[in-house]
Formats: structure tokens, C-alpha cells, sequence
């Protein structure tokens, strides 16, 4: 054996693949959560998917639209007037025109519902992927339900985004065409979109990373070191 040889045998080796698998797990969880309970419990309004707001620069009344109900106010010093949390929304849409190009359709549930799923399942994949590294469980099961787990998170997540995208988007468009380039309000989508984005992008990382980490794992036990001594 060659003389350092047995110090760099013996020094600890960092695996990547298991740091940012539950760091991007936990931060994808964290950034779904905020847009589901934006605005409405939170009272934010820095993750709604959707604001109504003054077309120019002078202060009004703005509304501010998410999955699971809806903030306003009149200004911009006063407080927020927010629903109450549900699964079947229903907006404040007193002071507002093209109300009912606002009000949540039906299939709006689908995804504050895909998104649900998808926070259910990413955490389900995190405890699963600490309970298989952190050796509290050996079962073969627990490694099935990480994989299984962690891409049901990552489809339900896009599945989740994309209705929602289709439908505030759409909102959005219409309304604005509808009262026209002058019009004293105009829609336009948050940033609830941006972070749906970034959660799913890093969903489907972990997802791969505990993939390549347990592949690794299958190949050293097939494949042993050869141990040798001086």
C-alpha cells in the first residue's frame, strides 16, 4: 500500500445525489404549498395566480386571485379582505367588471386537487428516501414506494400547473379584451406560475437523483471492491 493511500481510503466520501435529493424534495414542497394557500391564508399575495389591478400608475383597487379563494382591497395601504379557504372558491367580485369571466369554473378544482395530491406524495417520498438512507428501514418496499412516491408527486404537480395555467390564462385574456386597452383594470397572471415551475423542475430532479442513487447503490453490491492488504 502506498504511503497516503490508507488516509485518502479512509476519508469520508460526499454523495451529491444525497444532499440535493430531499433539499430539492423539501423546497419543491415548500414553494407548492405557498401557492396553494396564497392568498387566502397567508394574505400575501406575493403567489397569486392571478391579480386584477389599476392599468396605470395611480393606486386602486386590486384583487388578487388563487386556488383556493381570493384577497382584495381598495387600496394599497388598506387590509385585505379575503373568502374563506375552500376547495370550491367563491370570489369577491362585487367591485370588479367581467365578473363572471372571474368566477372559478368547475374544473379549477382539478387543480387545487392535483396540487394536493402532489404535496401529499412529495412528502411521502421524503420521509420514504431519509427512512432508506438514514437505514431506519430496509425493506424493499420502503425503495419502491420512494421512486413510486416521488413521480407521482412530479405528474401531479404538472398535471396540477398546466390546469391552472390554461384556465387563469385564459381569464386573463379575456377580460382584458373584453374592456378593452383603456380600461381602468387590467389582469395579468402572478407569480404562482414561476414557482409552480421551479417546484416541478426541481421534482422531477430528485426523482432522478434518487433513481441514479439507487442504481449505484444495486451496482456496488453486485459488483464488490476487492479489499487488499499490505
Amino acid at each position: 500500500m502506498f504511503p497516503g493511500e490508507a488516509a485518502r481510503n479512509q476519508a469520508p466520501k460526499v454523495d451529491i445525489a444525497l444532499l440535493l435529493t430531499p433539499s430539492a424534495t423539501l423546497v419543491a414542497f415548500i414553494f407548492n404549498l405557498l401557492v396553494l394557500l396564497d392568498p387566502v391564508s397567508l394574505q400575501s399575495a406575493q403567489f397569486a395566480f392571478l391579480y386584477v389591478k389599476p392599468s396605470g400608475e395611480a393606486d386602486g383597487p386590486t384583487l388578487f386571485l388563487g386556488l383556493l379563494g381570493s384577497c382584495s382591497r381598495p387600496d394599497n395601504e388598506a387590509q385585505f379582505n379575503c373568502t374563506s379557504m375552500s376547495f370550491a372558491p367563491t370570489y369577491i367580485l362585487s367591485d370588479y367588471p367581467a365578473q363572471q369571466l372571474l368566477s372559478p369554473p368547475p374544473s379549477s378544482a382539478g387543480a387545487t386537487i392535483f396540487i394536493t395530491l402532489s404535496l401529499v406524495s412529495s412528502g411521502i417520498f421524503f420521509l420514504a428516501f431519509l427512512a432508506m438512507e438514514r437505514g431506519w428501514s430496509t425493506r424493499p418496499f420502503i425503495k419502491t414506494l420512494a421512486n413510486f412516491s416521488g413521480f407521482i408527486a412530479w405528474l401531479c404537480g404538472i398535471c396540477g400547473f398546466i390546469i391552472a395555467s390554461v384556465w387563469f390564462r385564459k381569464v386573463a385574456d379575456d377580460f382584458n379584451e373584453i374592456n378593452g386597452d383603456d380600461a381602468p383594470l387590467v389582469a395579468v397572471t402572478g407569480e404562482a406560475f414561476t414557482m409552480g415551475f421551479v417546484s416541478i423542475i426541481l421534482g422531477g430532479l430528485a426523482v432522478i437523483l434518487s433513481m441514479i442513487t439507487h442504481i449505484g447503490k444495486k451496482k456496488k453490491k453486485a459488483n464488490p471492491r476487492p479489499q487488499y492488504y499490505a
